[in-house]
C-alpha cells in the first residue's frame, strides 16, 4: 500500500472532504433534533395558554377540573416524548460528526467537533434571540386567559425561523469545521489520502 505525503501543515484532501461532510451532516441532524425541541418549547407555551383559557371558563365543577387535568398530564406526556427525540437527534448527530472525522484521521477529532459546533450555533443562537424577541413583543399586555393567539404567533415565528437555521447552519458548519480542522491539524507530515483502498 503506498499513501501520497503531503507536505507539514498541510490537510490532506480527504481530511478535508470529511470536515466538510462531518460539520454539514451532523450539524443537519442537530438541527433537526434542536428544532424538535423548539417546537415542543412552543407547544409548551401555547398549551400553557390554552389551559390558562381553560381555567378562565372553569365554573368549579369537579368534572371540568378532572378534565383539565388529564389533558395537561397526556400534553406533558407527549411533550416530554418529543423532548427526548430531539435530545437523541442532538446526540446522533455529535456522534456521526465525531465518527466521519475519527474515521478518515483527522487530527484531535474531539477539538474539530466542538469548537466547530461551536462556531456553527452562532446563528441558531441569534434566530432564537430573534423568536424569543418577537414572542415577547407578540405577548405584552396580552390580557390573562387569551394566550392562544400569542402562541400561534409564536409558533409561526418558530417555523420560519427554523427552517432558515435548518438551511443556513449546516453550510456554516461545514465551513466551520474545515476551518478547525486546519487549527487543530498536525505539525508534521500525514497522508493526503488517508487509507489506500
Amino acid at each position: 500500500m503506498s499513501t501520497a505525503v503531503a507536505p507539514a501543515g498541510v490537510l490532506g484532501l480527504e481530511q478535508r472532504r470529511a470536515a466538510l461532510r462531518a460539520g454539514s451532516l451532523g450539524c443537519l441532524i442537530v438541527s433537526g433534533g434542536m428544532i424538535v425541541d423548539g417546537v415542543v418549547v412552543t407547544i409548551i407555551a401555547f398549551a400553557l395558554g390554552f389551559l390558562d383559557a381553560l381555567s378562565g371558563l372553569s365554573t368549579g365543577d369537579a368534572a371540568p377540573e378532572a378534565s383539565h387535568a388529564a389533558t395537561a398530564i397526556a400534553i406533558a406526556t407527549v411533550l416530554s416524548i418529543g423532548g427526548l427525540i430531539g435530545v437523541g437527534l442532538v446526540t446522533i448527530g455529535l456522534v456521526v460528526s465525531h465518527g466521519i472525522l475519527v474515521r478518515s484521521f483527522v487530527h484531535r477529532p474531539r477539538s474539530v467537533l466542538w469548537a466547530g459546533f461551536g462556531i456553527s450555533s452562532i446563528p441558531t443562537a441569534f434566530f432564537a434571540l430573534i423568536f424569543l424577541a418577537g414572542h415577547l413583543v407578540t405577548s405584552a399586555g396580552q390580557p390573562p386567559g387569551q394566550g392562544s393567539g400569542t402562541a400561534i404567533v409564536s409558533i409561526s415565528f418558530a417555523a420560519v425561523f427554523g427552517l432558515i437555521d435548518a438551511v443556513i447552519t449546516p453550510l456554516i458548519a461545514g465551513y466551520a469545521f474545515l476551518w478547525m480542522a486546519h487549527v487543530f491539524r498536525a505539525k508534521g507530515t500525514h497522508s493526503v489520502s488517508g487509507r489506500s483502498r
